[in-house]
């Protein structure tokens, strides 16, 4: 069984294909009472949700990924990606930003995109006590510049755009670590309860927002409801109807 996480283990490689590549590594590795910080000044193939790429270029970003154990019999590991964004947005917030989330777990400043979360799970097959090995991957955009962001093709930005100010990358680093340890080790003691308030308050979408839904390869069109206590997302339907994912893609339209 799985309780606080006293210990802390970080790994920096200068060139990595992928944080949470590495991090999977250390699954039979890894102490059940440690935290496992993998970081990288480079991502060669940085991936995020639904098998999108990450544009993860030297030196200008954080790219890092958490490796832990969980207790496999919880019901509410999904909630941890979406604690994982509570911490990076407490943390651009400490550096002067305000930040808010899209469903389940991206950051964004004012509709633009700042950083994304991906999450993985493995089953412990060496020696199964009950645990599953979890990795939080996070990228996020600090000093990319203007002309980068826009070969994206959507709506991004980083901290140097929104502040002029170029971002210290160990500062962040350091923050996001001590952040996430203790938001994780409360979650793990009260669940998702202690942090619901915060997440539906920084959500991007209010109740009635106009919104397209992207889940098993249907496009649902309809208005945000709410965030359940769960941390699901209830959609209405054109024909009034409510319904509840727990995954899927958000796609912001004008109202």
């Amino acid at each position: 069984m799985t309780g606080h996480l006293s210990k802390i283990k970080l790994k920096h490689f200068a060139t990595l294909d992928s944080t949470n590549t590495k991090a999977a590594e250390y699954i039979h590795r890894l102490e059940a009472d440690t935290l496992l910080m993998i970081t990288a000044d480079e991502q060669t193939s940085g991936r995020g949700r639904f098998s999108h790429s990450w544009l993860s270029p030297p030196g200008q970003n954080l790219y890092a990924t958490f490796g832990f154990f969980i207790d496999k019999n919880r019901l509410d590991v999904g909630n941890i990606p979406q604690i994982m964004a509570l911490s990076a947005a407490e943390v651009l917030q400490k550096h002067g930003l305000s930040s808010c989330l899209k469903w389940p777990n991206d950051l964004l400043i004012d509709k633009k995109k700042i950083g994304g979360v991906l999450a993985e799970t493995f089953a412990v097959k060496k020696d199964d006590d009950g645990r599953l090995y979890m990795t939080i991957g996070i990228g996020i955009n600090i000093n990319m510049p203007v002309a980068l962001l826009e070969t994206l093709g959507r709506p991004a930005t980083s901290v140097l755009i929104e502040t002029g100010n170029i971002g210290n990358l160990k500062t962040i680093q350091k923050d996001l670590l001590q952040c996430f340890l203790k938001d994780l080790n409360l979650f793990f003691d009260k669940g998702f309860h202690p942090f619901l308030q915060n997440y539906q308050k920084q959500m991007v979408l209010q109740k009635d927002d106009k919104m397209s839904f992207h889940v098993n390869g249907k496009i649902l069109e309809g208005k945000f409801h709410e965030i359940t206590p769960q941390g699901s997302l209830k959609l209405r339907l054109p024909d009034g109807n409510i319904s509840e994912f727990v995954s899927g893609e958000v796609f912001l339209k004008k109202n």
